[in-house]
């Protein structure tokens, strides 16, 4: 299996404007803006967790089973997405 790396810059352009989403809607929007009907739940999770540990995205996750996970850019994200770097 090959890593796309259009679907980090999918996720940094989908949280850009929106500033902070929860999992499904980030997923959602990612596939929407990849022109996809669905992306597989463990090739997102791949790239979700590449990207918080590359300083990218930060996660807010209560731990509570069922309660949303909410996904939102670093400021250093933010910057080198205004640089057009990412």
């Amino acid at each position: 299996m090959r890593y796309r790396i259009e679907l980090d810059t999918a996720v940094v352009s989908v949280l850009f404007p929106e500033r902070k989403l929860h999992y499904l809607d980030l997923k959602r929007k990612a596939a929407q803006l990849l022109e996809r009907t669905t992306i597989p739940s463990e090739t997102f999770n791949i790239h979700v967790k590449k990207l918080i540990n590359d300083g990218i995205l930060r996660k807010e996750d209560s731990g509570g089973r069922g309660k949303p996970v909410y996904y939102w850019l670093t400021p250093r994200a933010i910057k080198e997405h205004i640089l057009c770097l990412y």
